[in-house]
């Protein structure tokens, strides 16, 4: 078994879990307060992407196994309902303007950092 392996193993499903549970945070968006507390989720949620990307350049090149339990991972996991569900998320605060939060709006928006 490589090295990779348990980097590789693990890295679909955290994400996955991650990515429900800013989910679930953002659909609790409903005024300016709420959004406002929801920056911090969107600001996790992105380091630990940062996180992932990290692990991949460390983990180095992954093995032929590895490649086969990420695709048997994701087959198996339900990634693109996750992703849609975050997705239809952003549109719906993108379209209320954040509910008027300048931090969760900035939290979506690359190269701003949480201060």
């Amino acid at each position: 078994m490589s090295a990779c392996s348990g980097f590789y193993g693990s890295v679909v499903s955290d994400q996955v879990q991650r990515t429900e549970s800013l989910v679930t945070i953002l659909k609790g968006v409903q005024d300016k307060a709420s959004a406002d507390s929801a920056a911090s989720g969107v600001y996790m949620y992105r380091h630990s992407l940062e996180e992932v990307l990290q692990g991949i350049v460390n983990a180095g090149k992954p093995s032929m196994l590895d490649l086969l339990r990420l695709k048997n991972q994701l087959t198996d996991l339900k990634t693109g309902q996750s992703s849609k569900d975050l997705i239809s998320q952003y549109i719906r605060l993108s379209t209320v303007d954040f509910y008027g939060s300048a931090e969760l709006k900035n939290a979506f928006r690359l190269g701003v950092s949480q201060a």
